[in-house]
């Protein structure tokens, strides 16, 4: 693909499929968001430069949540819609006992950072940079350090099953298992040096891991990995999601059905182990750091204060199989004229014609992976590969 090309085009879908995921409005002031989670109708969503928000009817409108020690946040976990706790740098966890109006300091640790934190019961395990994992068996009063590796890789995710074992998930492909009773965690090697950004469970048996990173040896190219277990982490099917970067959450309700948010501001809804999967379309090309599901009703924030909200389970979306690679994705469609431009191939040339089959100039911005038409109606995209030509029909209001 020429340098200058390298955009993001709009993958055409009927206006129904856009409003899957409504963007909610919020006073985080645009600042990035990294964790959403739901108790019941209450919801709390953490960030950067002390955004933390709060919800009372299942995300439909938010407020702002002061801070007494203010901190860039990456986690955040509730007990019930009172109880709960956040972590991120310093490996700062506060508590709350009365739903954010008050918050205690539990733990620090300076020039640490923590990227995750989940209950079970009295039982919490946060995790974070250099391999920290710390743990609490008396409802986050007290936090003790535990015994992992000596490395310089960063623990992102955390997630404690009812039979109290205990999986973190991090960067070169680690993962890393214990007992909630015992301070030492066991490394399981796994064959990939993808940098694991989500674990999360289903019961004692079922456990879904993903993550991503940029391929090193070709630019603007993307691994991804999604690992799924059926049994207790004894052994794992793996697969990808190449319509996605690199995916940084999930929520399965069951081993069969569940979401997988990710860099590019998709959601992919998976059926039958992830042999099935619909496209669920947000309107957005920035990253979505996390999902979280309270029965029908989703959440998903991501960079730039985004929240997406969708109140039942996404609806349907576009089909699309774990084996065939989608060539380029275009999106929103209908749009405003300006579309986002995902590509699975290196583009050569990008033409735009208008309903009387006449090619018609229009923008590029290489830096934003963007596409601007600055007239009104429908119009073809056409886009040109090494391997294909592939046209796209958008509507521009």
């Amino acid at each position: 693909m020429k340098p200058y090309l390298f955009i993001l085009i709009t993958f055409c879908l009927p206006a129904s499929l856009s409003a899957q995921w409504k963007k909610i409005a919020n006073p985080s002031n645009a600042k990035d968001l990294f964790d959403v989670h739901m108790v019941g109708a209450t919801a709390y969503v953490v960030g950067q430069n002390s955004a933390i928000l709060k919800s009372t009817d299942t995300g439909k409108t938010w407020s702002n949540i002061n801070l007494s020690i203010p901190e860039n946040m990456r986690a955040v976990f509730f007990l019930n819609k009172d109880t709960g706790f956040f972590i991120g740098e310093n490996a700062r966890i506060q508590k709350t006992n009365n739903g954010g109006s008050t918050w205690t300091q539990k733990y620090v640790r300076t020039a640490a950072y923590g990227y995750d934190i989940q209950f079970r019961g009295q039982y919490g395990i946060a995790v974070g940079k250099d391999m920290l994992a710390v743990s609490s068996n008396n409802m986050g009063e007290t936090w003790f350090v535990d015994t992992t590796f000596i490395s310089n890789k960063r623990l992102n995710s955390v997630c404690i099953l009812p039979n109290g074992q205990c999986w973190a998930v991090g960067d070169s492909g680690y993962i890393l298992n214990k007992h909630i009773s015992r301070r030492l965690w066991e490394n399981k090697k796994y064959n990939s040096k993808i940098n694991f950004t989500s674990i999360s469970a289903i019961g004692d048996s079922v456990l879904i891991i993903c993550g991503g990173m940029p391929d090193s040896a070709t630019a603007g190219k993307f691994q991804n990995i999604v690992l799924l277990s059926a049994n207790g982490g004894n052994s794992f099917s793996q697969s990808s999601l190449p319509e996605m970067k690199i995916p940084n959450s999930t929520y399965f309700f069951n081993a069969d059905t569940g979401f997988i948010c990710g860099s590019n501001g998709l959601i992919s809804k998976s059926y039958q182990a992830l042999s099935n999967r619909g496209l669920q379309i947000t309107g957005s090309a920035s990253s979505l750091n996390s999902i979280f599901f309270s029965n029908n009703i989703g959440l998903s924030v991501g960079d730039g204060g985004s929240i997406y909200r969708t109140t039942n389970r996404g609806g349907y979306g576009l089909s699309i199989s774990s084996n065939k690679e989608i060539p380029f994705l275009v999106y929103p469609n209908p749009s405003n004229g300006v579309c986002a431009i995902g590509s699975f191939e290196d583009i050569e040339t990008i033409k735009v014609f208008n309903a009387l089959g006449e090619e018609i100039q229009f923008e590029i911005n290489a830096e934003l992976s963007q596409i601007r038409i600055d007239a009104k109606g429908i119009f073809t995209v056409q886009i040109q590969s090494k391997n294909l030509i592939y046209h796209q029909n958008i509507l521009v209001y």
